[in-house]
């Protein structure tokens, strides 16, 4: 009876820590990160995002759209082995040509580590009449060729 005993005490401490350890891990915070983007259109829930400059190489999936007064709040979550730093951006990518869209991450190389939830910065790049995508220049002046040129134009 004393050996059953031991072995009864030996087992309910292992299936303690069991449950304790997966307990523990299902509670652990998702990785997340949200951006406010101007629009959706071409973005679906289970879409891949990728860093910038290698589309291979997967960061995580979008997984919620939320509709708020200034555009969306779209919700992406990361993989558990994505550390990003406090000045990554998140680049929309609109592909006109095809009726879609792509959301990147550019990841810096300074700043701290991200506490998640986070927030990050997005940057859009305008589609030219070719369907070819190139990010808007910042030049960090005051004056915008973009805009002054398409003033000249409308007058």
């Amino acid at each position: 009876m004393n050996t059953f005993r031991k072995t009864l005490i030996v087992a309910t401490i292992v299936v303690v820590a069991l449950a304790l350890f997966f307990f523990k891990n299902s509670l652990q915070e998702e990785k997340t990160i949200q951006a406010v983007l101007p629009t959706a259109a071409g973005l679906s829930v289970g879409q891949k995002v990728a860093t910038q400059g290698s589309p291979t190489l997967f960061l995580g999936k979008i997984v919620q759209f939320e509709a708020i007064s200034s555009g969306v709040l779209v919700t992406i979550s990361l993989n558990e082995d994505v550390k990003l730093k406090e000045n990554s951006r998140v680049f929309l990518q609109p592909n006109i040509m095809a009726g879609s869209a792509e959301v990147n991450i550019i990841p810096s190389a300074f700043g701290a580590t991200l506490e998640y939830p986070a927030v990050l910065v997005v940057d859009m790049a305008p589609a030219n009449p070719d369907g070819l995508l190139e990010p808007r220049p910042r030049w960090g002046l005051s004056y915008d060729p973009f805009v002054a040129s398409a003033k000249k134009g409308s007058s």
